[in-house]
């Protein structure tokens, strides 16, 4: 399993997006002594992701994007099918998101849309179309 750690500047509000949003249940939460999240795991779809909150005292060596001017990479979540594509796009733009591509059907036959959450991190919503990725194998 491969699970991205994401450095935010604000993991509490962090968390509260990608709950609205994404769905995103948070099943893990270590506090640090300021009250910053320290460690947290969070599930969706049943693939976990990590936050944590970069700052003086707690560094992993990685930036966020709101420090740097740009996310390192395209986080990517297939959902069961093209009205889940539209629903999170929806409660992504009501929450802040900045719409990078309203969703449409690729050439490779996917529902698929991009857009940028409020911390900087960069989000793929494609239904579990003909490029999905293989539960295993």
């Amino acid at each position: 399993m491969i699970a991205p750690y994401l450095a935010l500047s604000d993991a509490a509000a962090a968390v509260d997006f990608y709950e609205t949003v994404l769905g995103a249940e948070l099943f893990y939460r270590v506090d640090a002594v300021d009250g910053s999240i320290e460690h947290a795991r969070m599930r969706v779809l049943g693939s976990v992701f990590l936050i944590y909150e970069h700052n003086a005292t707690y560094q992993f060596g990685v930036l966020p994007p709101d420090q740097t001017g740009s996310a390192s990479c395209l986080i990517r979540l297939n959902v069961p099918s093209v009205e889940d594509v539209d629903a999170i796009l929806a409660r992504a733009r009501e929450a802040g998101a900045v719409i990078y591509l309203e969703p449409q059907t690729m050439p490779w036959g996917q529902y698929y849309a991009r857009f940028g959450d409020p911390f900087g991190h960069v989000w793929a919503i494609g239904d579990a179309g003909t490029d999905s990725v293989p539960e295993s194998g």
